[in-house]
């Protein structure tokens, strides 16, 4: 699946080493995942506005899983943008330096956040384990936890991609301890 975007695809680059077939089928897996929410996301609105327009009915609990989807679409794309070593960062200091002192800023910086999705994704537990307890339904049987779960699963990606592309080697990806 090779979705076109306006900054490249959702594809790795083609100079990335072969993965294992397992991976490959979990990223296609996740890419297919966004597809559909955000395609469901269309046409949730769409259908609605047809339906109002032609039949004064519309789509019951439309809205809240639009809403619900916003958040998996958003910690989906998070976890590709991290995926692809894509995501946006506040500081250009890497950029500016050379060597062993851009490595270590790219260190840092990759696991300044990982640190702080792993503290997001251990804090989004609870939350979901309670709403889990509350027995909250978004819309159709859907219980709300099971879209909000898309929370912890999405920083712990982020934080384990982040780790991830620290360093090319584990040697390195470990600090100044391997």
């Amino acid at each position: 699946m090779n979705v076109e975007l306006p900054g490249g695809s959702l594809e790795e680059p083609a100079d990335a080493r072969p993965l294992p077939g397992w991976v490959h089928w979990l990223r296609q897996g996740e890419n297919l995942l966004v597809t559909l929410a955000l395609g469901l996301m269309v046409a949730l609105p769409c259908l609605e506005i047809v339906l109002r327009r032609f039949f004064q009915s519309g789509v019951p609990g439309s809205a809240p899983v639009v809403q619900h989807l916003v958040l998996l679409v958003s910690m989906l794309g998070g976890a590709i943008a991290a995926r692809q070593n894509r995501l946006l960062s506040i500081s250009t200091l890497s950029q500016a330096l050379r060597g062993h002192w851009r490595g270590a800023a790219v260190l840092f910086s990759h696991a300044f956040g990982a640190a702080i999705c792993v503290f997001l994704c251990l804090s989004s537990i609870p939350v979901v384990q309670q709403e889990r307890l509350r027995g909250a339904v978004v819309a159709w049987g859907i219980p709300s936890w099971v879209i909000q779960i898309s929370l912890t699963v999405g920083y712990g990606l982020v934080a384990v991609r982040l780790l991830w592309h620290a360093a090319r080697r584990w040697r390195g990806r470990l600090g100044p301890w391997g």
